[in-house]
């Protein structure tokens, strides 16, 4: 379906709830994001963390049983991260998990650099057209240390697809020295990176080499079961099998190379980890490109108060068959 609100509304929006911390389906109506909920790309920055809300508020009423890290809040998506295993699932009490904060991120905080106000106070995502990723939990460890959960989706139309130097671009726009997990979340992959996803039981996770020490990755079909290569940092010519740190098996002619800090893991999910995440009939409303049948289309107030105030008996509406139930 297509939900289109006039103007005062977006107003209204702004005026409650200000132009820093807005409700999170709401913060795409206000004037702090210039675009409107008709963007497919806007939607799904937003339904993502708003899943992550949802996970948050139902512990906070004790309606499921409580989280304490990211990795048993969503076990799918971060249940093979070491550093997600660390990370408190705290989004606050109350409404705070749905809170958005709109403010720029600086890549260069380090642990004691995270200003306070962003640490479990629901989702801090960027202005537009800024340089950093979509959207940012600020937590805290097990042991009291700053981390960070960033998100990186990446809707892809018919065509278009994630490859591994986009992936690199991305990989080094990451915090430079807080403990971080990179989540990115994507919806068509090159060839190369679903494999070695699918390879490795549909999350694949790229992390240090070891504690303190860099890794550098190289990714393709003939690179072993898991279609991923790996080496310390600095360690020029021979590679190893990721996961593994036995044997070196030797060099590789070119390859495009994606380095992992230390303290630093990157979560790439299988599509289907992702529609698992915020609900398939959602993903299917956003993948589509169908439009909302016009005789469905209700436009303005009165035509609203027409229809709810028409005598009870049936409507004449099109074939369910073909109504839309793109977002």
């Amino acid at each position: 379906f297509t939900l289109e609100l006039p103007l005062f509304y977006r107003r209204l929006a702004a005026e409650v709830f200000g132009t820093g911390n807005v409700p999170m389906l709401l913060l795409a109506l206000s004037q702090s994001r210039t675009a409107v909920l008709v963007e497919r790309w806007r939607v799904f920055e937003l339904v993502i963390p708003h899943a992550v809300a949802v996970r948050a508020a139902f512990q906070n009423i004790d309606a499921m049983p409580r989280a304490l890290t990211w990795a048993d809040a969503l076990p799918k998506l971060l249940g093979k991260s070491g550093i997600a295993r660390k990370i408190a699932f705290d989004l606050g009490s109350g409404s705070e998990p749905f809170e958005c904060i709109v403010s720029k991120v600086d890549s260069s905080w380090g642990s004691d650099g995270v200003p306070p106000h962003f640490v479990s106070q629901g989702t801090v995502f960027p202005p537009d057209k800024a340089p950093s990723e979509d959207a940012f939990h600020f937590q805290l460890t097990t042991n009291e240390q700053a981390a960070v959960v960033r998100w990186q989706m990446k809707l892809f139309q018919p065509n278009t697809t994630l490859t591994q130097a986009t992936l690199r671009k991305e990989v080094a726009k990451c915090m430079t020295v807080i403990t971080e997990v990179f989540i990115v979340a994507c919806t068509q992959y090159g060839p190369e990176l679903l494999e070695a996803i699918n390879c490795n039981d549909a999350v694949l996770v790229l992390r240090e080499y070891s504690s303190g020490v860099a890794a550098e990755y190289a990714i393709g079909p003939k690179f072993g079961d898991s279609r991923v290569l790996w080496r310390p940092t600095g360690h020029t010519g021979e590679w190893q099998q990721f996961p593994s740190t036995d044997d070196f098996l030797g060099d590789v002619n070119k390859p495009s190379i994606i380095t992992v800090r230390p303290g630093l893991e990157v979560v790439l999910p299988h599509p289907t980890v992702v529609s698992d995440l915020v609900g398939k009939q959602i993903m299917d409303g956003l993948l589509k490109r169908a439009k909302p049948d016009p005789q469905l289309i209700v436009t303005g107030l009165g035509e609203i108060l027409s229809k709810m105030n028409a005598p009870a008996a049936p409507m004449e509406m099109a074939d369910p068959a073909a109504v839309s139930d793109t977002v």
